[in-house]
C-alpha cells in the first residue's frame, strides 16, 4: 500500500502560492525586468536563453527551487514557469506520480478539473522507461477551452512530469502563460 502522507505537506505549501494566481508566486503578468529588481527577485538571465531570467518570487512554495520568467520588451512577464527538484523513483514511476497527481489535485481544486496527456500509460510497470523516449509527454493543463478560469491575464497553466536522463530521475514544471504570449516577440 502507497502513503501519501509525504506528499501533504507539499498540498498546503502550494496553496498558498495558488492563492496569487493571478500573480504566480507573487510574479506579476506584465512586470518588467526593472520591475522585478524593484521588487528584489533578483532577475538574473539565463545563459543562451534570450529574454528569460531566474528570479526570486515573493510567494515561493517549497516544493519548487527554480523559477523562470520569461520576459518581452513590448509586454514585459508572459511566461512563468517552476520547477521542482530531481525526484528519484522506480521504473512504475510512482514516486514522482504521487507527487504530480498531488499537485494536479491542488490546480483542479483551484482551476476546476484539467485534462490530462499522455503518451505514457501511468501505473506501466516501465512509466519512466517509456517516459525517456524523445517523443514521450505526461502533462495535465487548465485551459479556457477546457472549462477552466485561472485568471484575467493568464490564458493557460500547465502541469508537465519531466525525465532527466537517468530513468529513475524526474522533475515537475509548472507553467503559466500570460494572454499576451501569441503576440510577443519569441
Amino acid at each position: 500500500m502507497r502513503t501519501r502522507a509525504g506528499v501533504l505537506p507539499v498540498l498546503f505549501l502550494l496553496l498558498t502560492s495558488l492563492a496569487f494566481a493571478s500573480s504566480p508566486f507573487g510574479i506579476e503578468i506584465g512586470m518588467t525586468v526593472e520591475e522585478m529588481e524593484q521588487e528584489y527577485m533578483y532577475p538574473e538571465e539565463v545563459p543562451g536563453s534570450p529574454g528569460y531570467y531566474w528570479v526570486y518570487p515573493p510567494y515561493p512554495a517549497e516544493i519548487f527551487i527554480d523559477y523562470i520568467v520569461k520576459v518581452s520588451d513590448t509586454y514585459g512577464v508572459y511566461i512563468v514557469q517552476a520547477y521542482t527538484d530531481d525526484i528519484y523513483t522506480d521504473e512504475d514511476g510512482w514516486d514522482i506520480l504521487d507527487v504530480f497527481f498531488a499537485l494536479e489535485e491542488e490546480m483542479d481544486y483551484s482551476f476546476g478539473e484539467g485534462e490530462r496527456f499522455g503518451t505514457t500509460e501511468w501505473g506501466s510497470d516501465i512509466f519512466m522507461y517509456e517516459m525517456m523516449d524523445e517523443d514521450a509527454y505526461f502533462y495535465t493543463e487548465w485551459y479556457p477551452e477546457y472549462g477552466n478560469y485561472i485568471a484575467e491575464d493568464i490564458i493557460d497553466a500547465a502541469l508537465i512530469l519531466l525525465v532527466t536522463d537517468l530513468k529513475n530521475w524526474g522533475f515537475i514544471e509548472l507553467e503559466y502563460l500570460a494572454d499576451t504570449y501569441w503576440d510577443a516577440d519569441f
